[in-house]
């Protein structure tokens, strides 16, 4: 059994393969990974593979075994070409969604993971990713504006064609803010053919509406990163030469 961990800045996911299917996923805040011990340890894992932003310390303090696979991106790949000018400066969790994305045959697409950050990502017929955004993400947009005004409120707020009032004012605003980098970037990878949205992490059932009205074809992937993950490690258990 493949034990998959993506560590992100606000959460940490991970799931449980045998193979055909997932046994087991869950997912903890990054903060608490301390506290998370390991709520896997019933299933007989073989192999161990992660992705991390959140840096060594955090994986440190999830007691992984020595042998453990830790994923970072490459020129070259798993099915996917990385045309970053420095391949390395990619984050790893992009990277296994960009693989994730080519091994489920959903290229070409847009992949979008929404998080901490927004990162918007193009992934040709071909498995080409010539490249991407990063934008802040829904919580990430909202705490910048608070610390950066005196009038400005944390307090929720609700989607409106027309807010009224600031907190429907913010919420409306991040919402199109985001959407708005997203149509850019699917538009511009129009221009070579019909390409999808994949759409994944924290915030993807709260962008999905917005982007459903003018996507042709959008496409919600629980734990893309992870997906991507079992790829890698399956690759690595059984090379096929491109990896």
């Amino acid at each position: 059994m493949q034990l998959c961990v993506d560590v992100g800045n606000t959460r940490i996911k991970w799931g449980v393969h045998d193979g055909a299917a997932w046994r087991e996923r869950g997912a903890c805040l990054t903060r608490a990974a301390a506290c998370l011990g390991q709520p896997w340890a019933r299933w007989p894992v073989q192999q161990v593979v992660v992705s991390s932003v959140a840096g060594s310390e955090i994986v440190a303090q999830l007691g992984l075994p020595e042998n453990t696979q830790r994923v970072l991106a490459r020129a070259e790949g798993y099915g996917v070409k990385v045309r970053y000018a420095r391949p390395e400066q990619l984050g790893s969790d992009r990277f296994a969604a960009l693989v994730g994305a080519q091994a489920m045959g959903l290229a070409p697409c847009l992949v979008v993971l929404a998080g901490t950050a927004v990162t918007i990502d193009f992934l040709t017929a071909a498995g080409e990713f010539p490249g991407g955004l990063i934008v802040p993400g829904r919580v990430a947009m909202a705490e910048a504006l608070v610390s950066a005004t005196h009038a400005l409120t944390s307090a929720p707020g609700q989607v409106k064609d027309w807010p009224d009032n600031t907190e429907d004012a913010l919420e409306t605003g991040r919402l199109r803010a985001i959407c708005g980098a997203i149509e850019g970037q699917w538009r511009c990878a129009q221009r070579d053919g019909d390409v999808s949205v994949v759409l994944s992490g924290g915030d993807a059932a709260w962008l999905a509406p917005a982007l459903a009205p003018w996507v042709g074809r959008l496409c919600v992937v629980d734990d893309l990163v992870l997906e991507g993950l079992r790829v890698v490690a399956n690759e690595d258990l059984y090379p096929k030469g491109n990896g």
